[in-house]
């Protein structure tokens, strides 16, 4: 068929469309004129242009066959077995289209070169790739299945999906852990940036081996607006070094001022120790102070009493308007005035907590610098890049799947590194 041919037939489609259309629009009943006709439309548009692009590709299909055979890797020349037909599924449906299969004696091995030429991995296109990799990450792949279908009208099953997404999610956390950051916004984010941050923690989540700790760190400036995770199960030290190199990748070491936040476990500190060592300024969370003090409170005056939040309210707002040492000051005047040993012990325990960050807790002066006293990014990614999909009920993950997964998911919360990943990213596999 000829490229005068092919518009010939698409232009005859067309109207026969429009005149369904019309007819479509004209029978509907009142109040239902759009809604009655409107899914056909999309389905009908989809259908007809999954067409074009079937044609424009078999069209270009007719040049491999005025084509010499490929030389294979091993530098023999293959030979061509048969024309075969393929069907593909992409972003507006099905392309069906055949092509050459060459095959070389010497080494074995089978080339489909005009998949390669069309960027076709396996069954799908890159688009299909990417739309299904995004509803994969985002909910549960039946829940993607569904959602494909109602949205855009893509048609695949639960385990195409599954597989589509692992494979991707794989393919990028071998990327990570070789130190190749594929695709991320490596510009110059925190080049001019008067306020960086920089903050670690964990959560849990379940395997086939048990309960593990998923690390997270995340890195963001004043406004919120530029936020950039990175995840993994790997140890602390691994982690943060981890973390160190996409925190070079966006140029963190370049904003004006560079603060670490966290909560009181050893390990994150320790790691902003080795890898962020020239922060300006260091912090503890003021929402886990807040939790250790209550907690003290509850045991002190008993749960929930009005004296417990009475004397919480007041430790912490000594802490926010007079800082640490005036905070831990206070507690030790107050542990030898209690003469009940459960009161003793809470603080106590609360005294080894404050006395170990007290040089972390200077708010009065990030108050007046509006500096964060909270790490707010990095509570709410723990929430929604890991727990929101990788934490449901009954959810039991390898160890390699989640870790897969909390990367892929890191990547797409990131700002501006899901778009930045599929312009760079190569096909995963050439398959026929």
């Amino acid at each position: 068929m000829t490229r005068r041919e092919v518009l010939k037939e698409m232009v005859a489609a067309f109207m026969q469309d429009c005149n369904e259309i019309l007819d479509a629009v004209g029978q509907a009943e009142d109040g239902r004129v759009i809604d009655g006709v409107e899914f056909d439309v999309r389905t009908m548009s989809h259908r007809r242009y999954a067409m074009v692009l079937e044609r424009a590709v078999g069209l270009r299909s007719r040049s491999w066959e005025r084509k010499s055979a490929p030389l294979c890797s091993c530098g023999e020349r293959m030979r061509m077995v048969r024309r075969m037909p393929k069907t593909v599924v992409c972003v507006v449906g099905e392309l069906r289209f055949k092509r050459r299969h060459y095959y070389c004696d010497a080494c074995q091995t089978s080339r489909w070169p005009f998949d390669e030429e069309m960027g076709i991995a396996g069954g799908w296109t890159a688009g299909a790739v990417r739309l299904m990799t995004r509803a994969g990450a985002k909910v549960s792949f039946e829940e993607a299945r569904t959602d494909l279908k109602a949205f855009a009208d893509i048609r695949v099953c639960r385990e195409t999906i599954r597989c589509v997404t692992e494979g991707v999610a794989h393919a990028l956390a071998a990327e990570q852990a070789a130190g190749r950051l594929l695709g991320e916004a490596s510009s110059a984010w925190f080049e001019k940036t008067d306020r960086a941050y920089v903050s670690m923690d964990g959560t849990s989540v379940n395997t086939r081996d048990g309960w593990r700790e998923m690390k997270l760190g995340a890195l963001y400036d004043q406004s919120k607006a530029k936020q950039h995770y990175a995840a993994t199960l790997e140890p602390a030290a691994t982690f943060g070094l981890t973390l160190r190199r996409h925190a070079m990748n966006v140029r963190f070491g370049r904003a004006h001022e560079k603060i670490a936040g966290g909560d009181g476990a050893e390990w994150i500190w320790n790691q902003m120790r080795v890898n962020f060592p020239r922060v300006d300024h260091e912090f503890l969370d003021f929402y886990h102070l807040s939790e250790n003090v209550h907690a003290a409170a509850w045991q002190i005056y008993g749960e929930g009493s009005r004296a417990g939040r009475r004397w919480a309210r007041t430790q912490l707002h000594l802490a926010k308007h007079e800082g640490g040492r005036r905070l831990l000051l206070a507690l030790e005047r107050s542990r030898r005035h209690r003469k009940k040993r459960c009161a003793r012990d809470a603080l106590d325990k609360l005294l080894g907590y404050v006395g170990k960050h007290a040089g972390r807790m200077a708010y009065p002066e990030l108050l007046e610098q509006g500096i964060d006293m909270g790490t707010g990014p990095q509570e709410s990614a723990c929430k929604n890049v890991i727990g929101r999909r990788l934490k449901g009920s009954g959810m039991r993950w390898t160890t390699d799947n989640v870790e897969a997964m909390a990367r892929l998911r890191a990547l797409m919360y990131s700002t501006g590194s899901w778009e930045a990943f599929w312009a760079a990213r190569h096909p995963l596999r050439r398959t026929g």
